[in-house]
Parts: structure tokens; C-alpha cells; sequence
């Protein structure tokens, strides 16, 4: 049947074919009441066994009428719908797409398909073929008329939602990308599209980034990230404070250790360092966004990522930091180079010391960081090889040995890698020189030379030497904590070792020490205390010398020596080291002296009385005077004084005779016991007498002056509370206080 129809209706075809009556009732009864209808049916199903009542002579009969007018009806055309018209403008969209564009939504698309999550990106890349580009999304996908969600297996409601999200957001990016041909104007409106669409930036965030910013020279990706962070848009306000103060990311910035940085934020040191860690496990999260961006519009100032080894140099940040006005270190654009890279490098190396300030006893602490060549690094370990070599100068090397450089390298191999071994030496030796500043000699060996292993004492000798001043044992810790951390538990273990070591003198009983040597170079410098340099000019003399010439001549070494506090001193060594005699003569109990010449001071001390005669003397007081004794009578009644309140203090001591004699005296003079106030008014006082201190005189106490010394330990010793973490939250602020005072007037 050649002949091309319009159409026959139900009735005309059942008299044409002598249809049955079941099957014409069952053709009315779902609606295919002319040719055209039937045939419809039978083009979307394959057959008529779904309508209802439809046997299987029913199903014969009806598919023969569709075999036998199959290709003699005329098929009316079929209306386009409006969501057929968009999906035509879309595929005609793609196609009409430049290689420029289609390279960025490239890059774009996969950075996105890597972020889903994997029963997502297996369902989809399988679909894809493994290959997510814009030419196989629009093969499989947007041209694709029968294509559902369901289409794609092994996949749930929620992975199925993440998918149809992530391929609208496609269809957008499309659209967008579409309407740009420059390549100026397509990076700078997709960048700014992007800004908006993940973080919701504002025009005043994305103004400040092209500030005074030429985005010809490509995309300013450290200045975005500055920038979003400042506006708070990758981190909250709290994870901001703690990413600038307490990760060494910056240049020339002290990491603030967990306390300090908890004060500014009233937290605890565990929620800060539980912060602080979340920032650095979840780095790559927070700044995946880069990925999103094609590299070839980013600005990496011609940084060659062909090689195997990308080193970032100081002139490489300067450039940086010039151009984007950032003040980011090496550590954090190598972190930012290794997730904008990850297909191609690794990032190698321990940051623990900068970015932490922590610094390990048992691995090398490395001075950078380093992306090198995913290949190479999945072939040799480069941080056990780096360890390797820090352990074997760290220890005592007491003859030099050499190795072959390459077959040294061997031993740290992950699989065979004779055929790059040539390049993981050029590596490893670039990276040496830099952690190191090892050469490998003309022969390709690499040395490891004899050494010494210093004590403890040496490195206390080499700070002092280098200070070229006397320093006390809080000073010397912290220059030692600072270059060697962690070679001395505390500046109070110092102190023995000071003590033992021949080569140091020490400067009174203020654990302030110098190099013996100064003492023959110098004219005012001379170790020990007040009494050893009195006694060293005493023993020049066969005769006793006068306080005033013995206060001159300490007074050469000593500041603030005075005649008088030298006689209240030496006193203390009476009997011991010094011998006094009258007119203010002093001489040394090793010398013999005329005594006619010279006549000794008279002794006025009696024999020690017993507790007894003490107590009946003090009741004999009381008694006279119907009160007990004080502080401020004559001598005899200051030791009655100070008798009595030895008892007290020692009194659930004493047997109990002695006990209820006297309590009996408490009792009948209505003596209270006072009130210690211990440390706490000590330390209030002596933080207020600091604080005015540093306000008047705009210095730091100074050890060397008498009267400031007791101001200077107090600072040190508050100093050494606070690193062991003992300070309580009053003292701590205060101390914090004294600090920023420093800081403002410039000690």
C-alpha cells in the first residue's frame, strides 16, 4: 500500500480490516479512536499489552493494522514545547562555543566533578566514560532526550540530588561563559561570577581585589584569598584571628603560642587549638575554590611548572608581595601551588616549627617546603632521606665519612627509579644545600664531616660570647629555646650547669653570668659576689683597710655601692670571711693583725638563752607594760617580738605546756593572730611597681642596678610561671599587660 493517507477513523478501519467487536471496545475504552492514534501507541510502547483488557489476538490484530499502515499514514507534526525550544538554544549554545571558552568550562566542570562525593563521581564518570568535558556531558547528557537521573546506576536519592545540582550549575556556567568572547572580559566576569555565586561577595569585596590590579597579567589569586579572608568569607571572625596568629603563614610574624592567642579570643587553649587544627585538616577545603579557575588566567609570574622540582625563592615573593600587595611566606604559597597543581606535585616537607612554632626533637625541622613532581615523589622519599641526614649531623661524628651520593639515595627509594635516579639526585641535592647547605663534592660523594658534640656548658659559652654582655639564666634560656628548641628543660636547670663550668663567672646572687675571660679584657668586669671582690682587695694588705677604700674598689665592678650597704653586707660574712675592727677598719679572718694598732670592735653577743628564760623575759613585759611586745621598741623588746610571733607561727609544734603558756598570753592581751596575705598582695604590688616603673622611666628594669634588680627577677620569674602554663587567669592578663607596655614603649 503505497497510497499516503491523512487518517481512518475507528469506525471506517474496524469496516476496512473487519476488526473484532473486543478489539474496537478496547480501543474506545483507552482512547485510540482513529488510525493515527493507534499507531501512536504502538511507536512509544512496542505493542498494546498495557491497555487495559488487551489480550494477546487483540495485541496481534491491532499490530498488524500498525505493520500494515506503518509507513502509508501521513504523521501530523509534533508541536514544539517551550522546554524543547530551550533545550535546542542550549545544544546550539554548546556548539557555538570557542576553544577558549570550552577550555575554561573544562577546567571548571572537573574541578567541581572532583568535589562530589564518590558514589557520585563513580556513577557519573562511568556514564561520562570517564572523560568530564563539555563534549561528552553534552553527547551523553544535554542532547540526549531519553536521559534521566535514573539513567545512571548504583545511585540513591541523595547522590542522585548532588548530580542533578551539579549539572544544572553546569548549564549555568555554560550560559554565562557563552555570552563572553574576550579573554580579558571572560576572566574578569567569570572570576567575579564565580566570587559571588560560592561566597556571596559583595562589590565592595570583589572592588578591592581589582583595585589598582591589571587583570591582563592574569587572575590575582593571592590578593582574592587575602581579601575573602579579611571579609570573612572563607573564614568566620574567631577561625580569622587564630589563622593570623597562631599558623606561621606570614612573613615576619611570631606564631603566637595557643594561650596568647585564646586571651584575645576568650577561649580556652583547647578550643583555640581544636580551631587551629580544624584550619590546617581542612586547608585544602577552605581554599578548593582556586581549583575552579583555569590556570592559564591565573597570575603565577611565570613560574615554570614544567619542572620536576617547583622551588619558590625570596625573589619570587618579592614579586609577589609587590604585585598583590600580600605578606603571605613560602609555606603558604606552596600549600596554595599544591592544591591549584595536585594533579602534577606533592608537597614535601615538615612545617611544624614555622607554621606551628613547634619544633621537633626527633625530625628534621625544614627550613621550606617543596612541590615536586607527583612521578618522582610516588618513586623515592624525600622526608626520610632529609630525616636521615639531620640525624646523622646531629649526632657525634668523631671521624669524617663519605657515600657515593646515588647509591645513598637507593636507600630511600619507593620502587624502581634507576631510570629518574639522575633527576631525584639533582632534586635531592638542590634541597639538601637549602636544608642544609650540603655540597656534593667534584667526586659525587656526600660527606659527613667530623664534629664535636656540644654540652650543654658550650652552648651556654657561645650565647654569652655572642651576647658579649653578662646575661642572667632567663635571658640565656630564651636565646637557647629560640635557636635549640627544647636542648634545656627550664632556665633553672641552666643555673647547675652555669655553676659547674670553670670557664664562667657569675655577678652576685642574681644568677647573672659572663665569660671568665672578660676579666683580663675588660677593666670593669669581675665574677663573683660583693664579699669575694672585698676579699681579693683585703689580701693584697697586711693591714685592714677602711670601708670607704674597700667600697671604691668593689664599686669599680658593682653599680649603686655605697659605703654603708657594703658594711651591712660584709657583716653577714663576720666571723667567717671578716673581722672588724674600730673606726670602720676592716681585715680577713685568714690574716693575722696588730691588735694594738689596730683594736677589734667589742663583742656585745651573749650565749643563745634558752625557751625558757625567753618566755619568762617576755611574761616579765607583758606584766610591766600590761601589753605585749612590738616591733617598733627597743632592741629588747624587737626580740621579744619577734620571739613571740616565732611561737605563734610554730605553735600547733610545741609541746603542750609551751602551747598553753602561750595561749594563756593571747588570751589575756587579746592577741589576734593576723591575717598572711601571702603572694597574692606581693604580686599585685610588685606588677603596680612594674607597671610605673616602665610608665616613668619608658625602659625595662636593669639587673645590673641594684635597686632594680628585685623589679627584673620578679618580670623573669612571672616569665617562667607563665611558659609552664602555671600563671592563673588574673596574673596571666597582667602579665600579658606588662608585655604590651614593652611592646609601646619600644624595649
Amino acid at each position: 500500500m503505497n497510497e499516503k493517507i491523512a487518517n481512518i477513523e475507528l469506525k471506517e478501519l474496524s469496516d476496512i480490516e473487519n476488526l473484532s467487536v473486543r478489539t474496537v471496545n478496547i480501543c474506545k475504552y483507552n482512547g485510540l479512536l482513529d488510525l493515527n492514534k493507534i499507531l501512536q501507541s504502538f511507536w512509544e510502547n512496542g505493542d498494546f499489552k498495557k491497555l487495559r483488557n488487551c489480550g494477546s489476538n487483540s495485541n496481534k490484530e491491532l499490530i498488524d493494522i500498525c505493520n500494515k499502515y506503518e509507513n502509508s499514514i501521513i504523521r501530523p507534526p509534533e508541536p514544539i514545547t517551550e522546554n524543547q525550544k530551550e533545550k535546542n538554544i542550549f545544544i546550539e549554545t554548546i556548539d557555538n562555543l570557542t576553544i577558549k571558552q570550552k577550555a575554561v568550562l573544562n577546567n571548571i566542570i572537573f574541578a567541581k566533578f572532583r568535589n562530589l562525593t564518590a558514589r557520585s563521581n563513580n556513577a557519573l564518570g562511568n556514564y561520562l566514560e570517564n572523560s568530564i568535558t563539555i563534549k561528552n556531558l553534552n553527547k551523553y547528557i544535554f542532547s540526549d532526550s531519553n536521559f534521566t537521573i535514573s539513567t545512571l546506576k548504583n545511585i540513591g536519592n541523595k547522590a542522585g540530588n548532588e548530580i542533578d545540582l551539579f549539572l544544572n550549575e553546569t548549564k549555568e556556567l555554560i550560559k554565562l561563559v557563552s555570552v563572553f568572547e574576550s579573554e580579558n572580559e571572560l576572566n574578569r566576569e567569570l572570576f567575579n561570577a564565580l566570587l559571588i555565586k560560592l561566597f556571596s561577595a559583595n562589590l565592595n569585596a570583589i572592588n578591592k581585589i581589582g583595585n589598582n590590579y591589571d587583570f591582563s597579567e592574569g587572575i590575582p589569586i593571592f590578593k582574592t584569598i587575602h581579601i575573602l579572608i579579611e571579609e570573612n568569607h572563607i573564614f568566620n571572625k574567631k577561625e580569622k584571628i587564630i589563622f593570623k596568629h597562631s599558623l606561621g603563614f606570614f612573613n615576619d610574624t611570631k606564631v603566637e603560642n595557643l594561650d596568647e592567642t585564646g586571651n584575645r579570643l576568650k577561649l580556652t587553649r583547647e578550643r583555640t587549638r581544636q580551631i587551629r587544627n580544624k584550619i590546617l585538616d581542612n586547608f585544602n577545603r577552605y581554599f578548593s575554590f582556586i581549583s575552579f579557575f583555569e590556570k592559564e588566567s591565573l597570575n603565577i609570574y611565570s613560574l615554570d611548572t614544567s619542572t620536576l622540582l617547583l622551588n619558590i625563592d625570596q625573589v619570587y615573593l618579592d614579586e609577589l608581595s609587590k604585585t598583590e600587595l600580600v605578606n603571605y611566606n613560602k609555606f603558604f604559597v606552596n600549600r596554595i601551588f599544591s592544591i591549584l597543581l595536585k594533579d602534577k606535585y606533592s608537597l614535601v616537607g615538615n612545617e611544624d616549627k614555622v607554621v606551628l612554632g613547634k619544633a621537633s626533637r626527633n625530625y628534621h625541622n625544614w627550613n621550606s617546603t617543596y612541590l615536586i613532581s607527583k612521578q618522582i615523589h610516588s618513586m623515592f622519599d624525600f622526608e626520610r632521606m632529609i630525616n636521615d641526614v639531620n640525624s646523622r649531623l646531629s649526632d657525634k661524628v668523631t671521624e669524617d665519612y663519605k657515600f657515593h651520593f646515588q647509591t645513598y639515595l637507593l636507600d630511600f627509594k619507593k620502587s624502581n627509579c634507576y631510570e629518574y635516579l639522575d633527576e631525584i639526585s639533582q632534586i635531592s641535592e638542590q634541597i639538601l644545600f637549602n636544608e642544609f647547605e650540603i655540597i656534593i663534592d667534584s667526586e659525587e660523594n656526600i660527606i659527613f664531616k667530623r664534629n664535636i658534640h656540644k654540652s650543654i656548658t658550650d652552648y651556654i659559652y657561645d650565647t654569652l660570647e655572642e651576647a658579649n654582655t653578662p646575661l642572667n639564666v632567663y635571658e640565656i634560656f630564651d636565646v637557647l629555646n629560640q635557636q635549640y628548641p627544647g636542648i634545656s628543660k627550664s632556665a633553672e636547670a641552666l643555673r647547675g650547669s652555669c655553676q659547674r663550668d670553670s670557664r664562667l663567672i657569675y655577678f652576685g646572687r642574681s644568677s647573672t653570668y659572663g665569660l671568665k675571660s672578660w676579666e683580663k679584657n675588660l677593666d670593669n668586669i669581675k665574677g663573683g659576689t660583693m664579699h669575694d671582690i672585698s676579699e681579693e682587695f683585703l689580701l693584697k694588705f697586711n693591714t685592714p683597710k677602711h670601708i670607704d677604700e674597700i667600697a671604691e674598689y668593689v664599686g669599680n665592678y658593682r653599680n649603686n655601692v655605697t659605703s654603708k650597704n657594703l658594711l651591712y653586707n660584709l657583716k653577714s660574712a663576720e666571723h667567717k670571711r671578716f673581722t672588724f675592727f674600730q673606726n670602720r677598719l676592716i681585715g680577713l679572718v685568714s690574716k693575722t693583725y696588730n691588735i694594738s694598732l689596730f683594736p677589734a670592735v667589742p663583742k656585745y653577743y651573749k650565749d643563745k638563752k634558752s625557751w625558757e628564760e625567753n618566755y619568762g623575759l617576755l611574761k616579765d613585759f607583758s606584766t610591766k607594760n600590761e601589753c605585749l611586745p612590738t616591733s617598733s621598741g627597743t632592741d629588747e623588746e624587737k626580740k621579744l617580738y619577734r620571739f613571740f610571733n616565732i611561737q605563734i607561727r610554730k605553735i600547733d609544734e610545741l609541746d603542750n605546756t609551751k602551747k598553753e603558756l602561750i595561749e594563756a598570753l593571747m588570751i589575756r592581751y587579746n592577741y589576734q593572730k593576723r591575717k598572711r596575705h601571702g603572694k597574692n598582695i606581693k604580686w599585685d604590688n610588685s606588677y603596680n611597681e612594674l607597671k610605673a616603673f616602665i610608665t616613668a622611666q619608658g625602659r625595662f628594669p636593669s639587673m645590673q642596678i641594684s635597686n632594680e634588680q628585685k623589679l627584673y627577677g620578679f618580670f623573669y620569674r612571672q616569665k617562667k610561671i607563665s611558659q609552664d602554663n602555671k600563671l592563673s587567669e588574673v596574673y596571666l592578663n597582667k602579665f600579658l599587660e606588662i608585655i604590651e607596655l614593652m611592646k609601646k614603649v619600644k624595649i
